[in-house]
């Protein structure tokens, strides 16, 4: 009798450790989520700066292009004009080789 005592008190002993360990499972996931959560806080902040950068720098950037495309338009317009005097010119050449 004596040793079913012992198993009860060990079974229950068991049965104890197992309840206990099964609490604490979430806490412990939940202690490891929140160091997680602290690791990469400050790594999504820097990033969060960084992309700040890097739209600001696009946005320079976009407007450099819009500057560009409005010089290259002008300067294509000022290419169209030169190059019809330069045609006229060498038509007025022509005729006064020709008399």
């Amino acid at each position: 009798m004596r040793c079913r005592m012992q198993l009860n008190r060990e079974s229950a002993q068991r049965s104890r450790q197992r309840r206990l360990e099964y609490e604490q499972a979430p806490r412990r996931t939940v202690d490891v989520k929140e160091a997680k959560i602290s690791v990469l806080r400050p790594k999504i902040s820097l990033y969060g700066e960084h992309v700040k950068g890097l739209r600001e720098e696009n946005a320079m950037l976009l407007e450099k292009i819009g500057q560009l495309d409005l010089q290259r338009s002008a300067n294509m317009a000022e290419f169209e004009v030169l190059n019809q005097e330069r045609e006229m010119l060498a038509a007025v050449y022509m005729m006064q080789q020709q008399k």
